[in-house]
């Protein structure tokens, strides 16, 4: 994805389970750099995103509703 600099990046994202396979707990949002699962880009737990982007995302979505929609400020 590219974007301006200086701007506001939104991610739409949307997820459904099989209705077999529904969570049986609390649904998490975890997003991480595409083929890199260690570089962590937006977690609940701050200290496993990536420093430079720390205080930078945030999730739009609600997940209950099945929406992961993410933003990443400048």
């Amino acid at each position: 994805m590219e974007a301006l600099v200086s701007s506001c990046v939104v991610l739409p994202c949307t997820f459904k389970y099989p209705a077999q396979q529904q969570p049986s707990d609390r649904i998490r949002a975890i997003w991480h750099m595409k083929n890199k699962w260690d570089d962590i880009i937006f977690h609940k737990d701050q200290t496993r995103v990536l420093d430079h982007f720390k205080g930078r995302t945030k999730l739009l979505g609600s997940l209950g509703g099945s929406n992961c929609t993410l933003e990443i400020d400048e």
